[in-house]
């Protein structure tokens, strides 16, 4: 009488494709995301400090190309065009909110702190040059802001305020969407993980 043969044991089947993704993959999303927005409650804090200093710098590179008689000038809160002739006139001036200015560059070094992946000399490194890019555009849109006052001022027609409307995509929206697509594509192995795991 012959023998049976034996059936091999049993094993665990191996996990379907898209389900072998970190059981903490989800945890470590919204540490991530937590850790963005603490970031950005120090950042809004040290930038009470920080803040005019940069503004000062971003002025005074703007105010370098800006044609005479204009010039443009920073306090703590406001970039402000000036339209000076010389004369005991008091000057013309434009006020600009110099922190819905800043209000990009913040989100974007919040984002850059907790990005996964990389090191925090590399944080550093790329928070710097975001430093630098939004710096030039800052200094860019400032310089565009007085051209239209000093032909507004000369011409008598409402050249910058037509332009107010547009002013959140020009030095808010447009610059932070561009660096910060660069920056989320380094999230995107979290959202990855998140959705395997459903």
């Amino acid at each position: 009488m012959g023998t049976k043969a034996k059936r091999p044991s049993p094993k665990s089947a191996p996990p379907a494709a898209g389900k072998a993704a970190s059981p903490r993959s989800s945890r470590t999303l919204l540490w991530r995301l937590g850790l963005a927005g603490a970031a950005l409650l120090l950042l809004v804090v040290a930038w009470q400090v920080v803040g005019p200093a940069y503004n000062g710098s971003v002025a005074a590179l703007a105010s370098t190309v800006t044609p005479a008689p204009m010039r443009v000038v920073a306090d703590d809160t406001h970039f402000v065009l000036e339209y000076d002739q010389g004369t005991a006139a008091k000057p013309f001036r434009a006020r600009l909110n110099a922190l819905a200015f800043d209000g990009g560059l913040l989100l974007v070094l919040a984002i850059v702190c907790a990005t996964p992946g990389m090191s925090w000399r590399r944080r550093a490194a790329w928070a710097g040059g975001a430093v630098g890019v939004f710096a030039l555009a800052h200094a860019v849109t400032l310089l565009l802001f007085a051209l239209l006052y000093k032909g507004e001022v000369e011409s008598g027609q409402l050249l910058l305020e037509s332009m107010l409307p547009m002013v959140p995509l020009l030095y808010v929206a447009l610059p932070a969407l561009l660096l910060l697509a660069w920056f989320w594509r380094r999230w995107t192995p979290l959202f990855r993980d998140t959705r395997a795991e459903r």
